[in-house]
C-alpha cells in the first residue's frame, strides 16, 4: 500500500460491519428471495436523491473501489490500482482491461469520464432536475475526468478532496452504449452494468429479479471468490406491509428481509429457527429539519421552544421499547466525529418553552388551549414519508405532546416525490429526514447554503459558519484536525436550532440461517451478494 492510501485510511474511524462467511466447501449456489419493502424508483444511479435501490445497484454495476468495513481497507473493483497528487485534487485510476458490460461493449477510461460527468450535469436535464445522491458522492468541487489513454483516467476537482474514494467506491457505471440508446428518460428502466448479475425483469409493485452474469471474472480484491457470483439469481419481492414480510421469512417463503420495524424486531429476535442481524447505521438520526424561512419558525426561540416541548426518552420508550438509542444531534453517536456536547440540547423541559415562545409573544390570550399571537394560531406543517410507519407513529406522539403546550401541529403523510416537493419549495414548516453517509463530509447535502431549494437544506436557512466548516473539513487531510471542525459543525447546527433528532437508527435484518456469505457494509442497509449463497 502507498503513502497516500495510508493517510488517506487515516481520516477514517468508521463501524466495523460484517456477517462471517462460512468456510467455501458449504457453498452450493441457490436462487435467493429477498423480501423488501421498497420498490426502487429507477435503477439510473445518476439521476435520483433516494438511495432505496442501493441494494439492487450493487449487483448490476460496479464501483472502482470497494472498501470495506470489517478491516477499513479500499481494495481494487474496476480500477487495479490508483495514484493521488499531493494536495488530494487529483486522483488517477489504472482501470482492468478486461471488464465488459452485460451490453458486450467495454468498460474503459471513456466510460469513467462519461459516467462521472453525467453526474455532475445531470441537474441539466429536464427528465431529472433534482439533486442526485451520486452528486453528493462526487461531490461539488468536481472539475473534469480526463482519459489519458484507454485504461487510465485521471479525476481532478478544484480544491482538496481527501475522501474521494469513499465516494467513489458508491459510485456506479452504466454502458455508455445504453446511455445513448435510451437517454435518461428510459435508462431507468434499461439497467446495463458490468456486474455480477445482469437485470432479467421487473414488474411493477410486483418484484424484479436479477440473473448471474456468467462471464463476470473482476470481483474486488477482498472477495471470497473470483469469477461468476454463486447465486443463480436474485429476487425482490415487493411486500410493504412489515408484518407480512416477516411472516413470508417465517414460512420459508423468502431467505431474507430487511427494514424491520421495531414491532417485528422482538419478535424476531425471539425465534430460534432465523437469524437476527442487528447493527448502527451511520449517518443522521431520524429527525425533524425545521424550515427557518417560514413564520413563526423564522423566530430561533421558536424553533429552541420546539426542542423543549415534547419528551423524546419517553416517546422512545413507550413507541419501541428502548430499542433505539436515542439521538442527540446532526449524526449519529456511531458516526465518526460525534461530539458529545450535543447531549446537552433538546432536553425535555416545557416550562422552558413555554417562556421561550412568551418571549416571542406567544401566549394563550383567548384560553382555549392554543397558544397565538396577534389573533393568529400557533400552528405548524409537518410532512412525512408513509412509507415509515416508525417516523409516522413518532410524529404522532409529538403531535399530541405539543397540543399540551398549545403547539398545534398538522400531520400530513406522503410518498417520497411529494415530500421532497413540498420540503424543497419551503411549504412545510417541519420535514421528517434522515441522511445515510459513512463520512460527516456528506452533512453538505443537508446544510450546505447552495443545496436549499435544490438539494437537501430543508432548514431554507443559508449559514456562511456552516458553508466554512463544511469547506473546511471536505478539504483537511489531518484526521485530528477533521473532527474537530466536524464537531464544531455539530455544534454550529445545533445552536441554530434547525434540526431536532429524534434517535440513532439501527439496521436489522432477518434471515433463514441456510443464507450465507454476505456481508453487510459500511452502511448496513446496503448487502454485498456476491460471495453469498443458500447452503442445503
Amino acid at each position: 500500500m502507498n503513502r497516500t492510501r495510508f493517510l488517506l485510511l487515516s481520516l477514517l474511524m468508521m463501524l466495523t460491519l460484517i456477517v462471517p462467511v462460512l468456510p467455501m466447501a458449504a457453498q452450493t449456489g441457490g436462487n435467493l428471495i429477498w423480501g423488501t419493502d421498497s420498490e426502487p424508483e429507477t435503477l439510473d444511479p445518476t439521476c435520483t436523491f433516494s438511495s432505496i435501490a442501493d441494494n439492487q445497484y450493487k449487483t448490476i454495476y460496479d464501483s472502482l473501489v470497494f472498501w470495506e468495513p470489517s478491516d477499513q481497507e479500499f481494495y481494487p473493483y474496476l480500477a487495479e490500482s490508483w495514484e493521488v497528487n499531493g494536495d488530494f485534487t487529483s486522483y488517477t485510476f489504472s482501470l482492468r482491461d478486461d471488464v465488459v458490460f452485460h451490453d458486450g461493449t467495454p468498460f474503459n477510461a471513456e466510460a469513467v469520464k462519461i459516467n462521472f460527468d453525467r453526474v455532475a450535469t445531470i441537474r441539466d436535464s429536464e427528465s431529472c432536475s433534482s439533486a442526485s445522491v451520486a452528486q453528493a458522492r462526487l461531490g461539488s468541487t468536481y472539475v473534469s475526468t480526463e482519459v489519458i489513454d484507454s485504461f487510465t483516467a485521471q479525476v481532478n476537482f478544484s480544491q482538496p478532496n481527501p475522501i474521494f474514494l469513499i465516494g467513489v467506491s458508491d459510485l456506479y457505471f452504466m454502458s455508455p452504449a445504453s446511455l445513448e440508446e435510451f437517454g435518461d428518460e428510459d435508462i431507468g428502466r434499461n439497467a446495463v452494468g458490468s456486474g455480477a448479475f445482469i437485470l432479467e425483469e421487473w414488474v411493477d409493485q410486483s418484484f424484479m429479479r436479477v440473473v448471474r452474469n456468467e462471464d463476470y471474472n473482476w470481483g474486488p480484491g477482498n472477495a471470497a471468490h473470483q469469477g461468476p457470483a454463486l447465486l443463480e439469481s436474485i429476487t425482490w419481492q415487493f411486500i410493504p406491509e412489515a408484518t407480512t414480510r416477516l411472516a413470508s421469512l417465517e414460512a420459508g417463503e423468502v431467505h431474507l428481509i430487511n427494514r424491520v420495524e421495531s414491532d417485528q424486531y422482538i419478535q424476531l429476535s425471539q425465534n430460534p429457527d432465523l437469524v437476527t442481524t442487528a447493527l448502527p447505521g451511520p449517518g443522521t438520526p431520524n429527525g425533524f429539519v425545521l424550515n427557518a424561512s417560514l413564520p413563526p419558525l423564522d423566530d430561533i426561540r421558536v424553533r429552541q421552544a420546539l426542542g423543549h416541548a415534547f419528551d423524546r426518552p419517553l416517546m422512545l420508550e413507550v413507541l419501541f421499547n428502548n430499542i433505539f438509542p436515542i439521538g442527540n444531534g446532526p449524526i449519529s453517536s456511531s458516526t465518526w466525529s460525534y461530539w458529545e456536547g450535543v447531549n446537552d440540547y433538546n432536553q425535555y423541559d416545557p416550562e422552558m418553552a413555554l417562556a421561550l415562545l412568551a418571549e416571542a409573544g406567544w401566549t394563550d390570550t383567548d384560553s382555549d388551549g392554543i397558544l397565538d399571537k396577534d389573533g393568529e394560531p400557533l400552528a405548524l406543517s409537518h410532512i412525512e414519508l408513509s412509507t415509515i410507519p416508525d417516523r409516522a407513529i413518532a410524529a404522532e406522539f409529538v403531535q399530541a405532546q405539543l397540543a399540551e403546550v398549545g403547539i398545534q401541529l398538522n400531520l400530513e403523510f406522503a410518498e417520497a416525490g411529494v415530500v421532497v416537493d413540498e420540503c424543497h419549495n419551503a411549504r412545510r414548516h417541519v420535514c421528517g429526514l434522515r441522511w445515510r453517509m459513512a463520512d460527516p463530509s456528506n452533512l453538505s447535502a443537508m446544510w450546505l447554503s447552495t443545496n436549499i431549494g435544490t438539494g437537501f437544506n430543508w432548514s431554507h436557512l443559508p449559514d456562511e459558519d456552516i458553508d466554512s466548516l463544511l469547506s473546511a473539513g471536505a478539504a483537511e487531510a489531518d484526521r485530528e484536525t477533521r473532527r474537530q471542525i466536524y464537531q464544531d459543525l455539530q455544534k454550529r447546527i445545533m445552536d441554530l436550532a434547525i434540526w431536532i433528532p429524534l434517535w440513532d437508527v439501527q439496521i436489522t435484518h432477518g434471515s433463514n440461517p441456510k443464507l450465507q456469505g454476505w456481508e453487510a457494509l459500511n452502511n448496513p442497509e446496503y448487502i454485498w451478494l456476491y460471495d453469498a449463497y443458500i447452503s442445503e
